[in-house]
């Protein structure tokens, strides 16, 4: 029998049935369940950018904001970054046509063109293939330096092989600008001095000094490439390059621009008469001089002559070179050939390399730009003064004024000698005095020049104490071969003496009119006298 607990639950679950389930309306406030408090996210902060700034050492400071598909540089450095891939990527497309398609004329295809027109743009031609080049290299150069912090392989095998492509353009270059020479002299009967033989000797000796090393180029570098641009310019001086604020800056283009500034640096003294005359006023300067006696009108004076023999003998360094020849052909000025596109570092070498000799095959081009010069400062218009002091049939007009191909013939006053004896004064201060004195000088083997030194020389030696600092001894001697009259009493008594008391460092031989000839096997001999081994002299 149930008990009434039973009951009560069957009674319950009856109602229950009965009514409907209640269910929660959607307006009504649901409670929410606390769950677990969320972890704090660590935002990491932006990397900074990969970009090394201009000295190629500092890594920016930035933080990189562009870049695909993760941001890898600042906003400034990734403009500069895309224009600089886009700038030698076209210049690789246009290297590989050239490599791959059309082919650079050999030396044999040279010799055989008769058209100086057609030469002359194969010329320019070459040109702009080196130019490809040499976009392509910088671009890659810049970009292996500043925007990879590791140097990539496959730019520096791509660096090598456009290292060799420029060299052999640079060769066919070479011969382009010869034979252009060559082509010229036949269609300009007043060029036909370079056949003449004294022409042809001059040349191959300044060719074969040209390929062996020289000291006259010591302390004075020139970059490889015109991407390289160097902290100092060829003159020695530093040149700032202005940047402007635009966030794509061509590289390219800065480069170019740095080493055309340096270029001008360089050829200032070329440039016009005014920075000619700043030119002499600081080379005036830098020798420890009183700046304010360069103002004086004989200083004045000096200034323009040395500006005007500088440039006439320039003249003729180009007009003798193949290649700065060809150049300069459709060039008006100094100014306008440095300028152009041509004109680069490689062609600043060789100018550089025939100019500083001044006091060896050159000499003769120095007295006739001397004797030129002189006749300049006479004339209201100095760059058009020298059309008629010679040969007409022998002048040749060359970036704005006129050389002759022969030398002059004319009868040269004393300031002429004096003048080009005192621009070479370092080779030539004995020549000059002997011959005041008398002595009439036949020969004088120069010595090599260092070039870019000034001053003492230190060494790497080890000094005995510290702070001290080893210096270099350098001696520089000439030779010289002279005459002089033997006569009793006076200078020329008085001058051999002094050879005799020096038998080591003169060779005074004694020709003598008295003693009758020693004839042997047919040959007639002089009594001679001999003191000392070895004829040389210092300077």
């Amino acid at each position: 029998m149930p008990g009434p607990g039973n009951k009560k639950k069957q009674v319950a679950k009856a109602k229950a049935k009965g009514k409907p389930a209640q269910t929660p309306s959607s307006s009504a406030p649901i409670a929410s369940i606390p769950g677990p408090a969320p972890k704090p996210v660590n935002q990491k902060a932006p990397a900074p950018c990969n970009t090394l700034d201009e000295d190629e050492m500092t890594r920016c400071d930035k933080p990189a904001t562009a870049g695909h598909p993760k941001p890898d540089r600042c906003k400034e450095h990734h403009g500069q970054y895309r224009l600089l891939c886009k700038k030698y990527k076209e210049a690789q497309n246009e290297v590989d046509r050239v490599r791959n398609g059309r082919e650079i004329p050999t030396e044999a295809e040279i010799s055989e063109y008769t058209s100086r027109a057609e030469t002359m743009q194969k010329l320019k031609w070459v040109s702009r293939y080196v130019k490809a080049i040499r976009v392509e290299r910088t671009g890659r150069d810049i970009h292996s330096k500043r925007f990879f912090l590791k140097v990539d392989d496959g730019h520096k095998i791509r660096i090598k092989i456009l290292a060799k492509e420029m060299e052999r353009a640079n060769r066919v270059i070479e011969k382009l600008g010869e034979h252009v020479l060559e082509l010229y002299i036949e269609e300009h009967p007043e060029a036909e001095w370079a056949k003449s033989p004294e022409s042809q000797r001059v040349w191959k000796h300044a060719q074969a000094q040209k390929s062996q090393p020289s000291n006259t180029t010591q302390g004075t570098s020139f970059p490889a490439g015109r991407g390289t641009a160097p902290s100092t310019s060829a003159a020695g001086n530093d040149v700032d390059v202005e940047i402007s604020e635009d966030e794509d800056e061509d590289l390219v283009e800065l480069a170019y621009q740095a080493e055309k500034r340096r270029l001008c640096v360089a050829f200032e003294p070329f440039m016009d008469l005014d920075r000619g005359k700043k030119f002499a006023r600081e080379m005036f300067a830098s020798r420890g001089l009183d700046p304010s006696k360069h103002s004086s009108p004989l200083a004045m004076y000096m200034a323009a002559l040395q500006y005007y023999h500088m440039c006439q003998y320039a003249r003729r360094v180009v007009f003798h070179h193949p290649v700065l020849f060809a150049k300069s052909l459709d060039k008006v000025t100094f100014r306008d050939m440095i300028l152009s596109d041509d004109f680069d570092f490689e062609d600043a070498i060789q100018f550089a390399k025939l100019f500083v000799r001044v006091d060896e095959f050159p000499l003769p081009w120095m007295k006739d730009a001397m004797f030129e010069a002189l006749e300049m400062m006479k004339r209201p218009n100095p760059e058009l003064a020298t059309a008629n002091i010679g040969n007409v049939s022998n002048r040749v007009t060359i970036l704005g004024g006129w050389i002759y191909n022969r030398k002059h013939t004319k009868a040269v006053t004393d300031e002429v000698w004096w003048n080009d004896l005192n621009s070479t004064n370092r080779a030539t201060a004995a020549r000059m005095h002997l011959s005041i004195s008398g002595v009439i000088i036949a020969d004088m083997v120069s010595p090599q020049r260092l070039m870019g030194i000034e001053g003492p020389i230190p060494t790497n030696k080890r000094p005995q104490s510290a702070g001290k600092i080893v210096w270099a001894e350098v001696e520089s001697r000439a030779y010289l071969f002279g005459a002089v009259r033997h006569e009793k009493g006076g200078f020329s008594e008085a001058f051999l003496e002094e050879l005799k008391s020096r038998p080591d460092l003169y060779q005074l031989l004694v020709w003598s009119d008295n003693r009758p000839p020693v004839v042997g096997r047919g040959i007639r001999r002089r009594w001679w006298e001999s003191f000392a081994p070895l004829a040389q002299s210092n300077i």
